[in-house]
């Protein structure tokens, strides 16, 4: 019989993958399951802590259920995301790449009262980790062709003054360059052309992840270009 409570789906990508229309796709068509929406990134959890509604910039209002996880959740949560504030501000950082609590926090979510759906984007970088850890979780992984990330990046590149200014930070691709390369080791200023050698260095890692768990069976991943369509979320749901 099936368990009542677990993380039943958990999507993950890189940014600009289209993970969160299919996180909406996916949360709409199955009324039970409860949304939590990238709970390792400071800056979403504290939108998700304020608003019942969290605006995304191309996917417009985004649902979670946030408030509803039991208070000492939503604490460690919190506490545990502090660990993005940490990289963005400084070069080097005393909390781990996403943070000291990560896997405490999958782990109360999946022993819950409740069937989640989980979105992120940091949480890829950790995938051989996390993806055997929870062999009753539908993990759907989503590969976007490489040219329309970095044409997405690129826009969003010109549309924030801020990524010009702090590149530690780098609209995210900094985060994973460090986490790789180290947390000191990211190249200054940050501007168009570095943009694309940093994307185009950590798309690859993140591509080489992806491949290194296709073979488990609770892995679906979806490779598309341009538009993630609704029939290739069905066909892996």
């Amino acid at each position: 019989m099936e368990s009542e409570i677990m993380i039943k789906y958990f999507v993950i990508g890189f940014p600009h993958t289209a993970t969160t229309y299919c996180y909406k796709y996916i949360l709409s068509k199955f009324k039970k399951l409860k949304g939590v929406f990238e709970p390792f990134n400071a800056e979403v959890v504290g939108w998700c802590k304020s608003f019942e509604k969290v605006h995304h910039y191309s996917e417009g209002e985004v649902e979670h259920h946030y408030n509803q996880l039991k208070p000492d959740l939503r604490k460690l949560i919190e506490l545990n995301a502090t660990w993005f504030w940490d990289w963005v501000n400084n070069d080097k950082p005393t909390h781990p790449f996403l943070g000291l609590f990560w896997y405490q926090i999958l782990e109360e979510l999946h022993y819950s009262m409740d069937k989640y759906i989980v979105k992120d984007v940091c949480a890829w970088v950790y995938l051989k980790k996390i993806v055997p850890l929870f062999p009753s979780t539908r993990f759907i992984i989503l590969e976007k062709d490489r040219a329309s990330v970095l044409r997405d990046f690129l826009s969003l590149y010109y549309r924030i003054d801020k990524a010009k200014h702090n590149p530690r930070w780098g609209l995210g691709l900094s985060l994973f360059y460090r986490k790789f390369h180290g947390v000191d080791k990211y190249p200054k200023p940050f501007n168009e052309s570095v943009l694309a050698r940093m994307f185009n260095d950590v798309y690859s890692k993140y591509l080489h992840l992806c491949n290194e768990i296709a073979h488990f069976w609770n892995v679906r991943i979806i490779a598309f270009e341009k538009r993630l369509e609704d029939w290739m979320i069905e066909r892996v749901i």
